[in-house]
């Protein structure tokens, strides 16, 4: 999914799930973790299908427990 679209992964058509949410590592992290501070995260809100996902993203699912399963095994 990294580096991919939400618009091109279609989490609904293709995996039966909706994305409520992305947490993601806020912009001046890289600096507050080469001090030694805890990285600060930022919640993304409604994402629209244009945003790019990226490696240390916590996508926040609804669905089925089966379809997380198959959408995480496809990854």
């Amino acid at each position: 999914a990294c580096g991919k679209s939400l618009q091109e992964i279609d989490l609904r058509k293709k995996y039966k799930l909706n994305l409520i949410t992305i947490i993601r590592r806020a912009e001046n992290s890289e600096e507050m973790l080469t001090q030694g501070k805890k990285a600060s995260k930022k919640v993304i809100g409604i994402p629209d299908g244009n945003l790019k996902f990226s490696p240390e993203d916590i996508l926040v699912l609804f669905g089925h427990n089966k379809d997380i399963q198959n959408f995480l095994a496809t990854q």
